[in-house]
């Protein structure tokens, strides 16, 4: 069974801590081909490496919810859609209510014209918040979709191809959904933005995963959305299962 190929465009916050990149994950599979999961505003820069024919036949975009750090990147991907790529297939966006709204949106502020003449359809898929296991949406890949706590349209995503189980949590605090999210997972992509918990924000932190990390079934764990301190605390101090990402990294699952 070959490996997919995780990439990390960005394993950085809202505030690029660090000098990390904005969310974003392309993930290339044997038998379903490549996909995006977010699309934060430095993704065709995390793209930067990826064979071009590679980029080009990406075909479907996942949206783990709708705040600017994981979706302003969308109207970038279009431009070079359409002008770098000469895209005429359809591509599928898949996402929480309020995504179509949401992405042309953000297109009409910066690019206004590629609404006008599309070349290529591009089909709107918005998922309930609600938990909904096997969704299919295309060849041999299906998606477990489990309500986050973060903002009204956070979804962790658990995605299915090949025989393996690949989880996004997006941005969460910790709760039962994302305990749920990672059961028998080959890898969950978790993120971590913080050292301690802090009441008014709605993210994990070190302390939390420290106490919680027998509780979150995969096999392994990469730690991405990262805020300051959280990657040396854990060099000095590492944790069984759990790798830190750095923009540009390659996983073989």
């Amino acid at each position: 069974m070959a490996e997919a190929i995780v990439r990390v465009l960005g394993s950085g916050n809202a505030f690029c801590e660090g000098g990390r990149g904005f969310a974003g994950l392309w993930i290339l599979t044997e038998s379903d081909g490549a996909f995006l999961v977010d699309v934060g505003p430095s993704a065709m820069m995390g793209l930067a490496g990826v064979a071009e024919d590679l980029v080009r036949s990406t075909d479907r975009l996942f949206l783990t919810h709708l705040h600017g750090d994981h979706v302003a990147g969308w109207p970038f991907w279009l431009l070079h859609a359409h002008f770098r790529h000469r895209r005429r297939q359809p591509f599928d966006v898949f996402g929480p209510p309020g995504t179509q709204r949401v992405l042309e949106g953000l297109v009409d502020l910066c690019y206004p014209e590629l609404l006008g003449e599309p070349r290529f359809e591009i089909r709107y898929h918005e998922w309930p918040l609600e938990q909904r296991d096997a969704v299919a949406t295309g060849r041999g890949l299906s998606v477990d979709a489990i309500p986050m706590q973060h903002h009204a349209t956070s979804l962790g995503l658990r995605f299915r191809f090949d025989g393996r189980r690949v989880a996004v949590s997006g941005d969460t605090s910790w709760c039962a959904g994302l305990e749920r999210l990672a059961d028998d997972c080959d890898a969950l992509i978790l993120e971590c933005s913080q050292l301690h918990p802090v009441p008014e924000v709605s993210h994990v932190s070190l302390e939390e995963l420290r106490a919680g990390v027998d509780r979150l079934r995969a096999k392994r764990i990469v730690l991405v959305h990262l805020g300051d301190g959280v990657s040396e605390r854990l060099a000095a101090d590492p944790l069984p299962r759990v790798t830190v990402a750095h923009d540009g990294m390659e996983l073989s699952v």
